[in-house]
């Protein structure tokens, strides 16, 4: 709380909402991943099943839209996406 805050008794409202967060944090995790399922849910402290459903839930954050690595480089296997 800062002192305005205290003051006034009125609050600055926070420019994001949670979900907006964690859509953001699971793009930045995706795009360092290359798309990477696996390694993105790694990044994020979490399991690649919760990744998974997170994923289903919200379709446009499958694809990174600036890879971190070019295509010859991007891993691959089952967690990898590719369909972008």
């Amino acid at each position: 709380m800062t002192e305005t805050e205290k003051k006034t008794g009125k609050f600055t409202p926070i420019p994001l909402n949670l979900a907006e967060a964690e859509e953001l944090l699971i793009a930045e995790a995706m795009r360092r991943a290359s798309g990477d399922v696996k390694h993105a849910a790694h990044l994020l402290g979490i399991g690649k099943t919760t990744l998974n459903r997170k994923l289903k839930d919200t379709p446009e954050l499958l694809c990174p839209t600036s890879p971190a690595v070019t295509p010859a480089e991007r891993p691959r296997g089952r967690a990898f996406v590719e369909k972008c």
